[in-house]
């Protein structure tokens, strides 16, 4: 896909991307109060009757981890260290159906505030599920005069999901632009922990640095995420680290 947007009447921007096909669940907390854990991003894989360990952080509130293994909520680990890490564990049972993925869910609370984040235990090898993502060009500027002096550009660009299945850990990865273009911005940009079927990320900002007499440059985009069961596609031009 390809697009010409003009700025002024000087400068052709070309963006050049293909995304087509195929987290983190937040809650509202006081500043503070929150936990985490160690092993992001990606899903945990686990066997029935694995023991799984968790690198859990837990901020100003206790901590509690729960599940639903088919048989009703049960509770996997509680923490009580507060402001600090802690090696949590817990067994898979041995009548887990296979090639599920779980959701585990990680709640804090100070008795007013609370705090909920999701881990996903994939258990066995669970199908790949589509997605599809879409990724747009809003527009280009100068986002004041001394950026306009300093010819550092700006666009906007809008990330959409626009298939039926969530997409996890999303990173969207630029190539180095052509015609001597410096991107300001780092290459690689976690951009979404979760973006729901129907979600968009609106807007994402770069910036380019324009060498003297530059009137037009192309630019390659890519997105890489993983669908709940921790299966990870890529679709567009991503670097070649990646």
């Amino acid at each position: 896909m390809m697009k010409r947007i003009l700025v002024g009447a000087i400068l052709t921007v070309f963006l050049v991307f293909a995304v087509a096909t195929s987290a983190y669940a937040g809650g509202g907390p006081a500043p503070g109060c929150y936990v985490d854990y160690n092993g992001y991003p990606g899903a945990i894989h686990a066997s029935a009757g694995e023991v799984v360990y968790m690198e859990v952080y837990v901020s100003s509130c206790p901590a509690t981890a729960t599940t639903d293994w088919g048989n009703g909520q049960i509770q996997l680990f509680q923490d009580d260290q507060l402001n600090a890490v802690s090696w949590q564990y817990f067994e898979v049972p041995q009548d887990v159906v296979n090639d599920t993925t779980y959701i585990l869910n990680l709640d804090a609370t100070d008795g007013v505030n609370t705090f909920h984040k999701e881990a996903r235990l994939v258990v066995g090898n669970p199908p790949s599920l589509p997605l599809q993502l879409t990724f747009n060009m809003k527009r280009v500027y100068w986002e004041n005069y001394s950026a306009y002096t300093a010819r550092i550009l700006s666009a906007d660009y809008v990330l959409k999901n626009v298939g039926t299945k969530d997409a996890y850990n999303v990173w969207l990865g630029e190539n180095q632009p052509t015609n001597g273009v410096l991107a300001v911005d780092n290459p690689f940009n976690l951009v979404s922990e979760k973006l729901p079927a129907g979600g968009s990320i609106d807007p994402i900002i770069r910036g380019y640095q324009l060498p003297p007499g530059t009137n037009y440059f192309k630019t390659f985009f890519g997105v890489q995420a993983e669908d709940l069961n921790g299966h990870t596609q890529t679709f567009g031009s991503l670097p070649p680290q990646v």
